[in-house]
């Protein structure tokens, strides 16, 4: 491999000694496959804005002027927190790094035209491995910040995806739930905020569920699709559930709880709902192009009606069948974090 690389560079060399251009790098035959271009999409994921509830949120991509506000009051009191860089030894950039990472994200959510952007939101408990999922389908490692003390990051984090100067969607990293530890008053905030953004935040258009496999659907998973129930049952907002750590189980196993969760969804599942079921690993990258496409595809679509409870004919429960992708099963691993 270093004798190619050299004797190209001695050719360059001796192109540019003639006055010639040196030699064009081959352009790849290979067409472009969906999941790579939504991978190669979902890679432009960057920081745009943090904020611990709904009215900082932007609208329509564009930051509210109280959110900014009350940054600048925040910052001025000396008490705001760094966002999604707030959890000691989380390996958050520092100093400048991280001041300059921040700083282009605000002025980004400041500047973007508005206008409705798909808004796809991941969550999941604690310890189904979120942080870890975000950062491999976004190809970068520390996009979503973990911290290393479960539930403690108590913000919902957005990062901008698509062309830098018009992006077209945005991706929201929402705290995680059922860590013990965390005092009960701030689970019942973070309850409130979290049930008031998936039944109320307009601009979603897709939920990411990330499930450990080998748990299955938690009593808290199923409450947390209460808040979005009636939203997905319409087909509103899109479901996909991301059933992680999947290289710990074989491919019986990994059959075996795609059916059960099939199993446990049929109450959301209308004509009119978008309802998926996908194993994953982040170590193997067991259906990270699955995810990637699925996202990409809500993203991309045409813009749905406007959500409405009075509208006749949503189709009964349990018409339709969730999809789920469970090939490829993946041998049996102890890594952490996937």
């Amino acid at each position: 491999m270093r004798a190619k690389a050299s004797a190209k560079a001695k050719a360059d060399a001796k192109a540019r000694e003639q006055g010639l251009a040196p030699a064009a790098k081959p352009v790849s035959s290979e067409p472009m496959t969906p999941g790579k271009r939504a991978l190669a999409w979902t890679h432009t994921a960057r920081f745009l804005t943090t904020a611990s509830q709904l009215r900082h949120l932007p609208v329509n991509g564009v930051l509210p002027a109280e959110a900014r506000a009350a940054r600048e009051a925040a910052e001025a009191a000396g008490e705001f927190d760094g966002g999604p860089f707030d959890d000691a030894g989380a390996g958050a950039p520092e100093g400048d790094a991280g001041a300059a990472i921040a700083g282009e994200g605000e002025a980004l959510a400041q500047d973007l035209t508005p206008r409705q952007l798909p808004e796809i939101a991941f969550v999941g408990r604690s310890n189904a491995g979120k942080s870890t999922a975000v950062n491999t389908l976004a190809q970068q490692k520390r996009l979503a910040f973990a911290s290393k003390t479960p539930g403690r990051t108590q913000h919902i984090n957005l990062f901008a995806v698509g062309p830098r100067d018009a992006p077209d969607a945005l991706f929201a990293d929402l705290p995680g739930y059922g860590y013990a530890a965390v005092a009960r008053d701030a689970k019942l905030r973070w309850q409130r905020v979290m049930a008031d953004y998936l039944s109320e935040r307009e601009s979603l258009s897709g939920v990411v569920l990330m499930v450990d496999s080998r748990l299955g659907l938690t009593d808290l998973d199923k409450q947390l699709l209460e808040f979005v129930s009636d939203r997905v049952t319409a087909g509103e907002v899109s479901l996909l559930v991301v059933l992680t750590k999947a290289d710990k189980l074989n491919r019986k196993e990994g059959s075996a709880i795609v059916a059960q969760v099939q199993k446990e969804l049929p109450v959301l599942a209308t004509e009119d709902s978008d309802i998926a079921i996908t194993l994953f690993s982040a170590l193997s990258k067991q259906g990270l192009e699955d995810v990637a496409e699925v996202i990409y595809d809500w993203a991309h679509r045409p813009p749905r009606e406007p959500y409405d409870e009075d509208d006749e004919g949503l189709g009964e429960a349990g018409a339709g069948e969730p999809q789920s992708s469970a090939e490829g099963g993946a041998e049996d691993a102890d890594a952490a974090g996937h």
